[in-house]
């Protein structure tokens, strides 16, 4: 799995074209990130219905990655998501499952193929998800050193693991795709030269009865459990390479 990631840097991309603008921090994020390592918001398209955007800027020391495929292994390291989520020692998101079903290339790059089954705490109670999510490599959007644009596969038959029940579209979610970049703190004022800023930002439209505000709330709650575990623990630091 690892290799496809230490060979990107070097790959021709072409195919399809991606919006190349990197999110814009939310209000506060530097002393957010001063306090606690990151920040996060989320804005919603709806009053009543709609769709939620989450926006998660943190920061990692280059000791612990020195490039940007250690940082994007760590985050593909799919099998280990449901460890992730318990060493922020937060109940947020709970892991079934979690894992890398394939992996090929096209025009538009590298992807990867992560199936993921889990449940996300919200005001009604935990919710259950299960997707296939199609992860690619993209050309790096302006300013990141590397990007990966996401999408859940909401339509037909979908890979999932030898003994899971059928999954026909998505489980718990009308609608999600996002981006994840890696940004040399030398361009950014959010951090220093010593460290490296990862961007994780996605949208979502949930498949619950639940105002979108709410829900944002625990779709914030549960991508900050996941990338605390993961970068911003001490067990959760050991370097990639």
């Amino acid at each position: 799995m690892k290799s496809v990631w230490m060979m990107f840097l070097g790959l021709a991309f072409s195919g399809a074209s991606y919006a190349s603008t990197l999110p814009t921090a939310p209000s506060g994020c530097f002393g957010d990130i001063l306090r606690k390592g990151f920040c996060s918001g989320y804005k919603t398209s709806g009053v009543v219905s709609g769709s939620i955007t989450v926006d998660l800027f943190a920061v990692v020391y280059k000791e612990d990655y020195p490039s940007v495929e250690a940082l994007f292994a760590k985050f593909s390291d799919f099998e280990r998501w449901p460890e992730f989520a318990e060493l922020s020692g937060r109940t947020d998101v709970l892991f079934s499952d979690s894992r890398l079903m394939d992996e090929f290339e096209d025009e538009n790059g590298t992807t990867m193929v992560h199936y993921s089954d889990y449940r996300l705490n919200s005001v009604i109670g935990y919710q259950n998800i299960r997707v296939v999510t199609h992860n690619t490599i993209v050309e790096p959007f302006d300013g990141a050193l590397g990007s990966i644009v996401f999408n859940v596969k909401t339509e037909g038959e979908q890979q999932v693991p030898e003994g899971a029940n059928p999954l026909n579209g998505a489980e718990g979610v009308q609608f999600q795709d996002g981006t994840v970049h890696a940004v040399d703190c030398a361009n950014s004022i959010l951090c220093d030269e010593d460290q490296m800023l990862l961007i994780y930002q996605t949208t979502v439209r949930p498949d619950i009865d639940l105002l979108p505000s709410l829900a944002a709330t625990a779709i914030t709650n549960g991508i900050e459990s996941l990338l605390i575990g993961m970068f911003l623990t001490e067990d959760s630091d050991d370097p990639v390479f």
